[in-house]
C-alpha cells in the first residue's frame, strides 16, 4: 500500500485515516467501532493555515477546526 499524501497550502484538503480491524462476516465483535490503528489526520488551507492530529479526540476537534476555518473564509468570500 503507498503512503497516503498529506495536503499542502498548494494542493489543498483534508484527510483521515482510521484502518477499521478486519474481523469475520460471523464474529459479533465486527460492529465494534475500533480501529486498527491509531486514528490521523491532517489537512491545509490555500492561505497557508494546516493543522495535524493523532487519536479519536483529536482527529475529530481537528476536523471540526477544518470546518469552521472553511466556514470563516466562506463569510469572506475567499475560497
Amino acid at each position: 500500500m503507498s503512503a497516503v499524501k498529506k495536503p499542502t497550502p498548494d494542493d489543498p484538503g483534508l484527510h483521515v485515516s482510521a484502518p477499521p480491524i478486519y474481523r469475520r462476516h460471523d464474529d459479533p465483535a465486527r460492529w465494534s467501532t475500533q480501529t486498527d490503528t491509531t486514528p490521523t489526520g491532517s489537512y491545509a488551507c490555500r492561505c497557508g493555515q494546516t493543522g495535524e492530529a493523532t487519536g479519536r479526540r483529536q482527529v475529530a476537534d481537528m476536523v471540526k477546526q477544518y470546518e469552521d476555518h472553511k466556514a470563516s473564509h466562506a463569510k469572506d468570500g475567499r475560497r
